[in-house]
């Protein structure tokens, strides 16, 4: 990946979510979702993804290191982890959740820009693609609130 790649990636993610916390910061109380989707707050979605960008900025930190990567054993579903996770940060306070989530995207934004240049490969581009732009869409998308 070379330096503009990287830039233009950086600038897509810090784009998205821009627009997911505008969202997100409309709707403070309340679900956001349908009602056959988990009743998840704004809080909810951000202790949700600070926790996946914190994750995915360690794997960055790990890979361009030279480590291999850490990997899922498949035993706990993403719903059943999305629940638990959900109910571990419920005392969370949306501001708490909010300075949370821009901690941990400031951190991955620093995990990627960090990696020199001759350290990105196919592995650290995939890792480094993990809980960014793509990740807020989804998000955005699965919203039902204006």
């Amino acid at each position: 990946m070379d330096a503009a790649t990287i830039r233009a990636q950086v600038e897509d993610d810090r784009a998205e979510w821009t627009r997911l916390q505008a969202r997100l910061d409309a709707h403070p109380d309340g679900p956001l979702h349908d009602p056959e989707a988990p009743d998840w707050t704004s809080r909810d979605v951000y202790t949700h993804l600070a926790q996946m960008m914190l994750w995915t900025a360690k794997e960055i930190e790990r890979v361009a290191a030279g480590e291999s990567r850490r990997t899922s054993d498949g035993s706990v579903s993403e719903d059943d982890w999305n629940a638990k996770l959900r109910e571990r940060y419920q005392h969370m306070s949306l501001e708490g959740a909010r300075k949370w989530a821009n901690e941990a995207f400031e951190r991955r934004e620093r995990a990627i820009e960090s990696v020199p240049l001759e350290r990105w490969n196919d592995e650290l581009v995939e890792v480094a693609s993990h809980d960014g732009a793509d990740h807020f869409r989804g998000h955005l998308s699965y919203l039902v609130v204006d």
